[in-house]
């Protein structure tokens, strides 16, 4: 049983990492909008060497990587959890 929950263990925190990292490199570009009456709506947007992107997008494309992440970090912390309570073999 300690063998099944060291292998959770393991793959859910390479997966959160994985996630985390992708969250951190993850950039929505910037792509101005127009609104019914053809007004082209307010937006936040910041440039750098690699391109033009939209804050807003970009928090919000974060966000949905670090919930991900979180949740295989909450999984990699129950299993550790277990692990301390089952007895040793």
């Amino acid at each position: 049983m300690k063998d099944v929950f060291s292998l959770v263990l393991c793959a859910s925190s390479a997966v959160s990492c994985a996630f985390w990292v992708r969250s951190a490199k993850a950039k929505a570009p910037y792509k101005a909008k127009q609104d019914a009456s053809g007004m082209l709506e307010a937006s936040i947007s910041f440039k750098t060497e690699r391109g033009h992107f939209d804050v807003l997008e970009t928090a919000e494309l974060q966000t949905k990587w670090n919930k991900w992440a979180a949740g295989f970090a909450a999984i990699a912390a129950i299993s550790q959890a277990v692990l301390s309570y089952l007895p040793e073999q």
